[in-house]
C-alpha cells in the first residue's frame, strides 16, 4: 500500500482507533506493587528455616517475597509481630506475602467481633513501611475452607475496609483461588475495588493445563488484574528424581509462568512434606520432598531458570521500590 497517498487526517483518525495493545503492553495493569518492565516477583516459603535454605541454595538470586500465615480464629497481633521479626534483620530487603484465614468465623468478622484484631494487624503491617501482599480468605473455593460465597465476600471486604480506615496503604490485596477447589470463582468475587491482584495456588502438574486455570487467568486479564501464584509445590513429584522431577513438574511450571504475561509473581514452597505431615498430623506424606537443594540436577536447572532476566529477586530496598508500581 502506498501510505504517502493517504491523507494525513485519515491516518490520524486511524491511529486514534488502533487497539491499545498495538501501542502499549496490554498486560501492564497499573496495580499496586505490580513489577515494571515485565518482571516476575520471586517468592518462597513457608517457614523461616526453609525460606533461608532455599535462598542460600540460589544465592545470589534469593527470593524477594516470603510467605507467612495468620488465622483470625487463633492468632493475635503478637503472633504476626514475631513472624515478621524472623525475616526483618539484615540485608537484602524482603516483602511479606501473608495469607489470612477466617474459615469458620466469617460471621464473627462480618459482625465486627474481629475488628480490634484486624485493626492491630493493619497497624503492625503499616508500621513496616514496606510493600505487603495480603491474601484474605486464601483458597476461597476449597472445600476444606467451606466458605459460603456471600459471607466470604462480606468478610473479605470488611478486612480490606479496616486496612483502608487505618491508612495501611502499603498493603496490596490478593484474591486467591485454589486449583484444587471448585471451578466456580466469580461467585466469590469481592469486586475490582477490593482486589489489587488475583491469585492462584497450584500443586499438581495437571493444574497447569486445566480449563479452570485457563479460565481464571483469562478472567484476570479481562479484569485488568495481575496474577500471583500464591502457593506452589511439586506435589507427588518432589525433587529427588532429578531430571525426571524437573521434566515432570518444574519445566512445565516455569514454561506456564513465562507463557502467561499476566502472571507477575510466584511463590514456591520449599518443604519436605512428609516431615511437616508428621508435625501437623496431616495427609501430606505422599507429597514428597520438594526441597530444591536436595538434588543437584534440580538445583542446577532451577538456578539456570532464576538467572533469566524476567525474575525480580531480593535486593536493596531502593532498587526494589524503583521496580514496582506504587
Amino acid at each position: 500500500m502506498n501510505f504517502s497517498a493517504i491523507p494525513i487526517t485519515i491516518v490520524f483518525i486511524w491511529l486514534c482507533y488502533v487497539p491499545l495493545s498495538w501501542c502499549a503492553d496490554e498486560h501492564v495493569y497499573g496495580a499496586k506493587w505490580e513489577p515494571l518492565d515485565g518482571k516476575i516477583l520471586h517468592g518462597a516459603g513457608q517457614d523461616p528455616a526453609s525460606f533461608f535454605e532455599y535462598g542460600k541454595a540460589l544465592s545470589p538470586n534469593r527470593p524477594l517475597l516470603y510467605m507467612e500465615y495468620l488465622n483470625l480464629a487463633a492468632d493475635d497481633e503478637n503472633t504476626l509481630s514475631e513472624k515478621l521479626k524472623s525475616y526483618s534483620s539484615g540485608d537484602p530487603f524482603l516483602i511479606p506475602q501473608i495469607g489470612i484465614s477466617f474459615s469458620s468465623i466469617e460471621t464473627q468478622v462480618i459482625e465486627g467481633l474481629k475488628d480490634p484484631l484486624i485493626r492491630k494487624i493493619a497497624l503492625c503491617l503499616k508500621g513496616t513501611q514496606s510493600p505487603v501482599f495480603i491474601r484474605p480468605g486464601y483458597e476461597f473455593n476449597g472445600s476444606w475452607n467451606n466458605y459460603e460465597p456471600r459471607a466470604f465476600i462480606r468478610a473479605y471486604q470488611k478486612i480490606v475496609d479496616i486496612f483502608r480506615q487505618e491508612k495501611a496503604d502499603n498493603a496490596a490485596f490478593v484474591w486467591c483461588f485454589a486449583a484444587d477447589g471448585e471451578e466456580d470463582f466469580m461467585s466469590y468475587y469481592p469486586g475490582d475495588a477490593y482486589a489489587d491482584w488475583w491469585g492462584i495456588d497450584l500443586f499438581s502438574a495437571d493444574h497447569l493445563f486445566e480449563d479452570k486455570t485457563v479460565s481464571f487467568l483469562d478472567a484476570a486479564h479481562q479484569h485488568r488484574k495481575p496474577v500471583m501464584i500464591g502457593e506452589s509445590t511439586p506435589r507427588e513429584t518432589g525433587t529427588l528424581n532429578g531430571s525426571g522431577s524437573w521434566d515432570q513438574w518444574f519445566k512445565p511450571y516455569f514454561q506456564f509462568i513465562r507463557s502467561h504475561p499476566q502472571i507477575k509473581a510466584f511463590c514456591y514452597i520449599n518443604w519436605n512434606w512428609p516431615y511437616w505431615a508428621d508435625l501437623y498430623q496431616t495427609d501430606w506424606h505422599h507429597w514428597g520432598d520438594a526441597r530444591i537443594q536436595m538434588n543437584q540436577d534440580v538445583l542446577s536447572a532451577y538456578r539456570e531458570e532464576m538467572n533469566r532476566p524476567c525474575y525480580l529477586h531480593a535486593s536493596k530496598r531502593e532498587v526494589i521500590l524503583d521496580q514496582l508500581n506504587r
